[in-house]
């Protein structure tokens, strides 16, 4: 009874073993459907298939496919992660024809790719490319990146964000430092001083003290006797001309 009990274990751990080769049901229909698609040169369609097997199950046969389609479509800078993380995977399935190929493609691929050692400052600010988010173990080590014009964005709080545009030559290295400004607090206004809205009116003269220099001639009755005098003297103006018989006749002396 011992014995058949073993045995029977046995079966169930190796069942078990196999089971775990096996990929996902999900993670294996989307492989076929992207073996087919690829047979039909599909790349596009066939490679999201692969990228999608991958997030649910890595599997060596899943990467080697996908880095196929990945040198058809050009896109050197992912084939160089994809064949990275296949060459680093422990896979038994792995066959030394499958590394061979793709050590080679993985080669050919570095020598079509531009590496980008991005620098930025403060250390904590976040680097955003093509408006992916960059890992700080992605900053610590050269970026590879395809040919061609490339979108950095970086970013801290308290900092005043940067962007700019790369342009990554194939085989080319290079350094791009970004070193971001910090924010400045703008001064607050001064409050205005509040304005007096009431008129100014000019004093009143009867409210002024009356001053030794105007206390004679700024007299309304000084003024009314200086007109007096001047109609008393035109009067008698009057009278000293009309008592003449001939007021142009000069009477002159009187004979002797």
């Amino acid at each position: 009874m011992v014995r058949w009990a073993l045995v029977w274990m046995a079966l169930l751990i190796g069942s078990s073993a196999a089971r775990a080769q096996e990929p996902a049901p999900d993670a294996r229909a989307l492989f076929e459907q992207g073996v087919a698609l690829a047979d039909a040169h599909a790349w596009q369609e066939a490679a999201a298939r692969f990228r999608a097997s991958l997030a649910l199950e890595p599997r060596a046969s899943t990467y080697f496919n996908l880095a196929v389609t990945l040198y058809r479509l050009e896109l050197h800078a992912e084939l160089v992660t994809v064949a990275t993380r296949y060459l680093e995977l422990r896979d038994p399935t792995r066959s030394d024809a499958d590394r061979t190929e793709i050590t080679r493609l993985r080669s050919e691929a570095i020598s079509r790719v531009a590496r980008v050692r991005i620098e930025v400052s403060p250390a904590e600010a976040e680097v955003h490319v093509d408006g992916a988010a960059l890992t700080p173990s992605m900053l610590a080590d050269d970026l590879v990146l395809d040919p061609g014009n490339h979108s950095v964005l970086a970013r801290a709080r308290g900092y005043v964000a940067h962007r700019s545009m790369l342009d990554a030559r194939a085989g080319e290295r290079t350094s791009l430092r970004l070193a971001l400004t910090p924010q400045t607090t703008s001064p607050v206004p001064a409050a205005a001083a509040p304005r007096n809205t009431a008129a100014f009116t000019q004093p009143d003269a009867r409210d002024e003290p009356a001053t030794d220099g105007d206390s004679i001639w700024s007299s309304p009755w000084l003024w009314i006797g200086a007109g007096v005098v001047v109609a008393a003297a035109a009067t008698v103006s009057v009278l000293l001309i009309t008592s003449s018989d001939d007021p142009y006749e000069y009477p002159g002396p009187d004979p002797i």
